[in-house]
């Protein structure tokens, strides 16, 4: 069964919590998860951070994209997710043309998993039926996700899909 209503901003900011904690108690109530950017450490390297939540009553499916958090002390920066998202930022900051296209390629290949992964459920995952959130770079990847395959959702912080030149 589908539902064409947009996930409410509370469970999208739910959403992005869980994927920080990544503690099922942090799920958004009535959703489940059914992919998550963990399964695959080639996405870490990358600087996604994301997971794909079902809604257990409508079968809308929630891509929900996780924004940089603090490196803590003693971690090695050089080995964590923190330090890809950072080099994201300065990419972006310098205005870098080729930012958007791989992280549109990485945010394509989540889309792809989580699609497959939706499949083998039984899952609608049209564009009327998947939705997406993020913060920070995680609403970048959330915005790229969104125009390349028509799905609606919210970001928060979102630095926007740099124009070309």
């Amino acid at each position: 069964m589908t539902d064409s209503s947009t996930p409410s901003v509370t469970v999208d900011l739910e959403a992005i919590q869980a994927v920080k904690t990544g503690l099922s108690t942090s799920i958004p109530p009535g959703y489940s998860l059914l992919y998550s950017s963990k399964q695959d450490a080639t996405f870490a390297q990358a600087g996604l951070d994301a997971n794909a939540y079902v809604n257990e009553a409508t079968g809308q499916i929630l891509l929900a994209f996780r924004g940089p958090i603090s490196i803590p002390f003693g971690v090695n920066p050089a080995s964590t997710l923190e330090n890809a998202a950072l080099k994201i930022d300065l990419r972006i900051a310098n205005d870098d043309p080729t930012v958007t296209s791989s992280m549109s390629v990485d945010a394509a290949r989540f889309v792809s998993a989580v699609s497959a992964a939706a499949q083998q459920k039984g899952l609608s995952f049209s564009s009327s039926n998947v939705f997406v959130t993020g913060n920070s770079e995680g609403g970048l990847f959330a915005e790229l996700a969104a125009r390349a395959n028509g799905f609606a959702g919210a970001t928060f912080g979102a630095p926007g899909i740099p124009h070309r030149r």
